[in-house]
């Protein structure tokens, strides 16, 4: 388990007096000195992160709010414990750009926020997180770190998901698929089954943490499940015939028909309907993926 510092970042305890650790100190100051030159605290976390800077005791546990608190920290000026490691007039300018900024972030698109609730891992099945900054411009990637092929962009979700809806109000019939014969477990099961196992193997075993475990095992096999599709199949594809090519998004056409987008590492990304048609966008040819009894969705 994690420790906690005991100590604010950038000093240490020497023969029972507070000292400054140098190297710490060093990265300290470049924080200050990147804020007030304009970076954001999620730039500046970004940054460490992909130095891996440690935080404490190794650990590389940057994130926004530990960069804030530092910005924050008016001990790094010095005091009657505390040595100076910031002068008082770079603190007096970090704190000013802080007012400036005002803390608030530009808010995303209601289709962006959409996309993080429904963007997946093709290898894993874990959700897609967007970094604010990579480089110089944003990210889409794996919540537990799976790569791939493609750079994801706010754009180049957009367009491939865009471009993906038009082809099949062109096509309907792309929405066509060949139902599965056999239940067939998904990776989420599998990891959703393993935590049941081992909240139910506790000593002590807590009936919410179990409880909960245990539905949302139930639901995602049920997900796994196989049902007539024919019906919903015809019913989209009659619906998508009577459609016009989309100009823009539509955010209730997204919650009414589109079930997932899934990024796999070789950097193809296909656009799961909901009747599991899964089309691809990017890194395939542009055919309808049909669900045969050997595939799943994650």
């Amino acid at each position: 388990m994690a420790t906690l510092r005991t100590i604010s970042y950038g000093y240490e305890i020497k023969n029972g007096v507070v000292a400054v650790q140098p190297e710490e100190a060093s990265i300290v100051a470049e924080i200050f000195s990147l804020y007030v030159a304009g970076k954001t605290l999620q730039n500046i976390s970004d940054t460490l992160v992909q130095r891996s800077i440690p935080f404490y005791m190794g650990e590389v546990r940057w994130n926004k709010n530990s960069v804030k608190r530092i910005i924050d920290n008016a001990k790094y000026i010095g005091d009657e414990t505390y040595p100076r490691i910031i002068a008082e007039d770079v603190f007096r300018e970090a704190h000013k750009m802080k007012d400036c900024k005002g803390g608030a972030a530009t808010p995303l698109s209601p289709i962006l926020e959409y996309f993080k609730d429904i963007c997946v891992c093709g290898n894993c099945g874990t959700r897609y997180k967007r970094i604010n900054t990579w480089g110089s411009r944003e990210k889409w990637m794996c919540a537990d770190g799976c790569k791939t092929l493609l750079f994801v962009t706010d754009e180049l979700l957009e367009t491939a998901v865009w471009k993906t809806i038009n082809k099949v109000i062109q096509n309907p019939n792309l929405l066509d698929v060949t139902p599965r014969s056999q239940y067939i477990p998904s990776k989420g099961v599998v990891r959703e089954e393993n935590e049941m196992l081992r909240l139910l193997e506790q000593p002590k075993i807590s009936f919410t943490a179990a409880a909960k475990s245990i539905l949302n095992c139930a639901a995602l096999r049920f997900e796994c499940c196989e049902f007539d599709r024919g019906e919903v199949s015809q019913a989209l594809k009659d619906e998508f015939a009577d459609m016009t090519p989309m100009d823009t998004f539509d955010l209730q056409f997204m919650k009414r028909y589109i079930r997932r987008i899934k990024v796999c590492p070789n950097g193809k990304l296909t656009v799961v309907f909901y009747n599991r048609a899964e089309i691809t966008a990017i890194g395939g040819t542009d055919v309808g993926s049909n669900i045969t009894e050997t595939s799943h969705e994650n």
